[in-house]
């Protein structure tokens, strides 16, 4: 096959019969769309050709994987990673973080969603997280889920997020063993004791900025206030990891009872982390029957509530969209697993997913991986395997469309797309359900 060939960005279904993608009944048809399967339909025999001789095992199709971060041929039988991507969808609007699912659903089924598609649902770990999602949510939606939810086991945390509790100094007879929202003070002695977190009492934050020093503040406040108040400073309550700073907390107290960064409540976050991350609006939670999932409330700039789980809203997932298959597959074994566990072979879009994939790739067993990009020796064209997978290339120098190839080659990353053996066992990436990026 000799001279140069025209690339062509053929965007059709995989299998016979595809239809515009369905999720929770909503269908698009769109004028592009209606022209993309049209122009799929008159290929439609085509199609059905390759696929079959490639199911055959002849080297008539040519597919494409990643190494590094370009596009390279491989034989279809050599044995890949894979990568797959959970779903991206019409509906969702998303960083590489958090995404928000403009579906109501309970918290349940939220979470359920979350944990199919991406990760879980949203968990936050600090302000940075907390702005994120407002910047991401802005004025989309008035609530929605997010990760946090009533454990029923009452657990002490530090204000500041992720702080180790790995140190303790309770006076005779604390902490208590009562089953409400509670907050810690350090008395005279420098022991700890439990009490309601509503009393106003003089406070102590941690440094700011290039003090690694402590702040003692006299104003009395009570200690969610007194926590707003560190944080409003870039600061937070202070934490205590020996007894050499609780003797420093000690020293700048006045011989004063003070609050100290640590709190008692029976929250959890649905994917595990320990993060004690708290963002409540006033007075809440306010534990009322059966209030035992969060929801943040956009328009009190994402500030928290409890609620009932069964209340049907829009949620925030969290997690990447990539997931990287360390079993070694030929490029058909591991489209087939693809769509067996998950939905197919990742294709790349954008410059953005491009970015995405190579650097997740770096963590593969085998040094190339697998993506759904096929090319036909026979009919001499390029193709994703799935219909909304659109134009986008990275090939190496060199490789492409605009040199020869043998039959049986498929594509490869190494920063660039460039030829290989398709019968090669290497990793690949898939997705959990159709995108359309």
């Amino acid at each position: 096959m000799a001279g140069n060939r025209r690339a062509l960005c053929v965007v059709f279904g995989a299998a016979a019969g595809d239809r515009a993608d369905t999720q929770e009944g909503h269908t698009r048809y769109d004028t592009t769309r209606f022209v993309l399967h049209l122009f799929g339909n008159i290929f439609h025999y085509l199609i059905y050709v390759t696929r079959l001789k490639l199911m055959q095992g002849e080297d008539c199709a040519e597919l494409v994987i990643m190494t590094g971060n370009r596009f390279n041929m491989m034989k279809r039988s050599q044995i890949l990673c894979l990568i797959f991507i959970s779903g991206f969808s019409f509906f969702t609007v998303g960083t590489s973080d958090f995404h928000l699912i403009e579906l109501s659903k309970t918290y349940g089924e939220a979470k359920s969603y979350c944990r199919d598609m991406y990760t879980d649902l949203a968990t936050v770990h600090n302000f940075a997280d907390m702005n994120n999602l407002v910047t991401l949510v802005s004025n989309a939606v008035a609530r929605a889920w997010i990760g946090l939810e009533n454990g029923n086991v009452w657990m002490w945390h530090w204000s500041l997020p992720d702080y180790e509790l790995d140190f303790l100094n309770w006076k005779a007879g604390e902490p208590q063993n009562n089953f409400q929202n509670q907050c810690a003070a350090m008395d005279q002695h420098g022991k700890w004791f439990e009490s309601d977190c509503r009393i106003t009492r003089s406070f102590v934050c941690h440094g700011v900025g290039e003090s690694k020093g402590l702040v003692f503040v006299a104003n009395t406040q009570s200690w969610r206030d007194a926590q707003n108040h560190c944080r409003s400073l870039s600061s937070d309550l202070v934490g205590i990891h020996s007894a050499k700073e609780n003797e420093a907390v000690l020293n700048v107290s006045v011989s004063q009872n003070v609050w100290i960064g640590l709190f008692k409540d029976p929250w959890k976050w649905s994917d595990g982390s320990n993060s004690s991350f708290r963002n409540w609006k006033p007075i809440q939670p306010d534990y009322n029957v059966d209030r035992d999932c969060v929801a943040a409330i956009f328009k009190d700039a994402g500030q928290w509530n409890d609620l009932k789980c069964s209340t049907r809203r829009n949620f925030v997932c969290h997690g990447g969209n990539l997931i990287l298959i360390q079993q070694n597959r030929t490029w058909i074994e591991a489209m087939s697993y693809c769509r067996e566990h998950h939905h197919d072979l990742v294709h790349i879009t954008t410059n953005n997913i491009q970015e995405q994939v190579a650097e997740r790739a770096k963590n593969a067993t085998s040094a190339h991986v697998w993506l759904g990009l096929r090319y036909t020796c026979k009919f001499n064209f390029w193709f994703w395997t799935k219909s909304n997978s659109g134009c986008y290339q990275n090939w190496a120098p060199g490789q492409g469309s605009e040199r020869t190839y043998d039959c049986g080659v498929t594509g490869v990353v190494d920063g660039h797309h460039a030829p290989d053996s398709c019968l090669l066992h290497l990793t690949s990436y898939c997705y959990k359900t159709e995108i359309d990026i």
